[in-house]
């Protein structure tokens, strides 16, 4: 969460902050970058 909102204040839309924040946690090495940590971050709503 934090690379999301960190991602958000450098300007980037919603969606785009939310695949980034979760590409840098699926790179990131142990049990953290599995699915069952992440998967359940999803963006409802439009594009802001």
């Amino acid at each position: 969460m934090q690379q999301f909102y960190a991602n958000m204040t450098s300007g980037q839309p919603i969606g785009t902050s939310l695949r980034n924040a979760k590409k840098a946690i699926m790179n990131t090495p142990g049990p953290i970058s599995h699915p069952y940590y992440w998967s359940g971050f999803i963006h409802i709503g439009p594009p802001a």
